[in-house]
């Protein structure tokens, strides 16, 4: 497997984790579940645009190491990635805190303004399946899906 892929599918596995959160207690508050939801949502779109910079052979130097967001973004639409305007909107609004820990470290946190759960992941959701629709189908072939998940309607 590929590198970028590799970093897509960490995407995706952080999706997976955000999922859990809501579905563990639906009536959940963001207060409540903010920082862990939003430090998982945060290296999701990381690890995805450092995906589709790498694929186009630019991910190095500062942007290798980067959390800003942002600037990741910039660059990954340079290599041809395109979003809706409520993506990127939502990704640019995510990238200051990513970039400045406010997730990884509670200190941090302050006072910030975030979507709601349920909206934030679905957003994410939709980020993902953009990105992988860019891949070659070749690259990730490998991948075989859960049936039982496909199933139950459950992607």
């Amino acid at each position: 497997m590929t590198m970028h892929i590799e970093k897509l599918a960490w995407a995706v596995g952080l999706l997976e984790g955000a999922k859990r959160i809501i579905a563990a207690d639906p009536s959940a508050t963001i207060q409540q579940i903010g920082l862990s939801l939003y430090l998982l949502i945060g290296f999701s779109i990381e690890n995805a645009l450092k995906s589709v910079i790498e694929e186009n052979g630019q991910l190095s130097g500062k942007l290798k190491h980067s959390h800003n967001l942002t600037d990741l973004l910039t660059k990954a639409t340079d290599c041809g990635l395109s979003l809706t305007a409520e993506i990127d909107e939502f990704i640019r609004d995510v990238s200051r805190y990513h970039a400045e820990f406010a997730f990884r470290y509670p200190e941090k946190a302050g006072w910030v303004t975030l979507y709601n759960p349920e909206p934030a992941v679905r957003m994410l959701e939709d980020f993902l399946t953009i990105v992988t629709r860019t891949k070659n189908l070749a690259d990730i072939f490998g991948w075989k899906p859960n049936m039982s998940d496909f199933l139950r309607g459950q992607r």
